[in-house]
């Protein structure tokens, strides 16, 4: 701090593939429930009580919702029994995980969705070692 540089605090807790693997496992809709989280529709009710506090036993979606929040990937309202995606640096690592031509279901996913969406592109030139970015919003009706 006293140098007065600032980065995100995130430190993944699992790697990319570890988290897109346990989407993928697609219990009752499980992507489209985190394709809502990351469009804004921020809570999914979730009942945790089934989760048996490991990671290889998984019989519904929300058994993989709960590892997720063990993980640190998703936040927990106990009141409501509520899962979220906590803050910025959390989704981008959501974002990071489904960039990968694996997911063709987003598409799919986001066909009947209406609303504003952001298209980001970045591009990296080896030459001149510089990166770009561009930011676009792209309305779905």
């Amino acid at each position: 701090m006293r140098f007065r540089k600032f980065q995100f605090y995130w430190n993944q807790t699992e790697t990319f593939e570890a988290l897109r693997s346990y989407i993928d496992l697609n219990f009752e809709g499980l992507k489209d429930a985190v394709i809502d989280m990351m469009n804004g529709r921020n809570r999914i009710a979730i009942d945790a009580r089934s989760f048996t506090n490991d990671m290889v036993t998984f019989h519904s979606r929300d058994d993989v919702l709960t590892l997720l929040v063990h993980l640190g990937y998703l936040g927990y309202i106990s009141d409501t029994g509520e899962v979220f995606i906590p803050n910025h640096e959390i989704l981008n690592e959501y974002v990071t995980s489904i960039s990968n031509p694996d997911w063709g279901e987003v598409p799919k996913a986001l066909e009947n969705y209406n609303g504003n969406l952001l298209l980001v592109g970045v591009n990296y030139d080896e030459k001149t070692k510089k990166h770009s970015c561009i930011i676009e919003s792209y309305q779905v009706s």
